[in-house]
């Protein structure tokens, strides 16, 4: 072979390499991934409206809209009392009526969560029948974009962009698609956050703008624009000075909140209370929501497996790299890793950790925080073991209704 045609064959191999590696492709391949998921659990539910977990108790709870109510030719009785998704999608069907069918005590709390039912409301045209499809198709782009987005930060930080596919396919994301939950958009929009702010240091009230966002899917989010903003004031650069600093990191902040603040100042003066003081609250030692569902059952040992003690063992690692050097105490990401592990996770009331569901769409954060935290830690290997934990608990969620498909078939 000539030395052309060798130089040839390196420069299409080059980019065959390249475009494998495009965040562009990792992307397809989440949506492609997810389009299989969608096919699978269509096949195994029977009906896009299964997606949603629609309780009989909660849409036969009033009559006070005239846009939802139960559909004669559909059984509610399957989904039990249903499931959060259902809420969302009811404050899709009817905005200002569906207070009347959420679960009491909790109204604003689920109004506190708007973008994603006010998105599937818009894609749905208004149009009833299509906000079941419209809230799987919301959440099918969500996590499309947020695979590229952390596909491209990491390839920024001299990292695998096939990195994304650990917290695209986490079982707790896969959850939250097929329930029609508002965290795949929420965290999504956190992933665009964070590639915004590491892509255009000079205009990074943008990603404080999506940041907002992301709090207006889901109040917990406010955990990563809260530590961006103090690395914008413990940001080292000449002519920074302390003052400029602090400005910095307060309207950055202020940029991220205030669109949520606003909306629970809203909700305070509609409904009489605001949201974030209806949420699940914390207890004040760690774990100790795992002491009070001793005897832990089957349902609770597997959120300890999958979630408790990777998330422990990621936190360990974070809290000995900031111990160790003090470079990295300046930035954002490992103390995003302990902060979203520390107070969504060991902090939490028993509830969320009976079942897999719960603490598995609580935990997205952790598995989203640990990817960024690899550009900050040497050794990979706890990343690894909690990556391959992760996804092993994702295929074995879904072997049930995967071998189903084939029966079928």
């Amino acid at each position: 072979m000539s030395i052309k045609s060798m130089d040839k064959v390196e420069r299409q191999r080059r980019l065959s390499f390249h475009a494998l590696n495009s965040p562009l492709f990792v992307a397809g391949v989440a949506l492609l991934g997810y389009l299989l998921i969608f096919f699978i659990f269509l096949n195994h539910l029977g009906d896009v409206r299964d997606f949603v977990v629609i309780g009989k108790p909660f849409i036969t709870q009033s009559d006070r809209s005239s846009i939802i109510h139960p559909d004669p030719d559909y059984d509610y009785d399957k989904n039990g009392v249903g499931y959060d998704g259902q809420f969302a999608y009811f404050i899709a069907l009817d905005p200002i009526n569906a207070r009347y069918y959420l679960d009491q005590g909790f109204v604003s709390y689920r109004y506190t969560r708007i973008l994603y039912p006010i998105a599937a409301r818009a894609l749905a045209l208004g149009n009833r029948d299509w906000v079941p499809a419209t809230m799987v198709m919301v959440n099918l782009l969500a996590i499309t974009g947020g695979a590229w987005a952390v596909a491209a930060w990491c390839r920024r930080r001299a990292l695998s962009p096939w990195l994304a596919l650990v917290y695209v396919f986490y079982v707790g994301q896969v959850m939250g698609f097929v329930r029609s939950l508002n965290e795949p958009l929420a965290y999504a929009l956190v992933a665009l956050s964070i590639y915004l702010f590491e892509r255009f240091p000079r205009y990074r009230l943008w990603a404080a703008l999506v940041f907002a966002l992301a709090a207006l899917a889901r109040e917990s989010t406010l955990i990563f624009p809260l530590l961006y903003a103090l690395h914008l004031f413990f940001e080292s650069a000449p002519g920074l000075t302390f003052t400029r600093r602090l400005r910095k990191g307060i309207l950055f902040l202020a940029v991220s909140i205030i669109p949520a603040a606003v909306w629970q100042v809203w909700l305070l003066s509609w409904l009489g209370s605001a949201g974030w003081g209806q949420g699940a609250g914390l207890f004040r030692i760690p774990l100790s929501g795992l002491l009070d569902l001793y005897p832990l059952g089957p349902s609770t040992l597997e959120v300890v497996e999958v979630v408790i003690v990777p998330g422990l063992l990621c936190f360990c690692v974070a809290a000995s790299a900031l111990w160790r050097d003090p470079l990295v105490r300046r930035r954002a990401e490992l103390w995003a890793l302990l902060f979203n592990y520390l107070l969504l996770v060991t902090l939490l009331y028993p509830d969320p950790l009976i079942e897999l569901y719960g603490a598995g769409r609580i935990s997205i954060p952790v598995v989203l925080a640990a990817i960024y935290s690899l550009a900050l830690v040497r050794s990979r290997w706890w990343f690894y073991c909690c990556g391959g934990l992760w996804l092993v608990s994702t295929i074995s969620y879904l072997l049930n209704p995967i071998s189903e498909l084939l029966h079928h078939l």
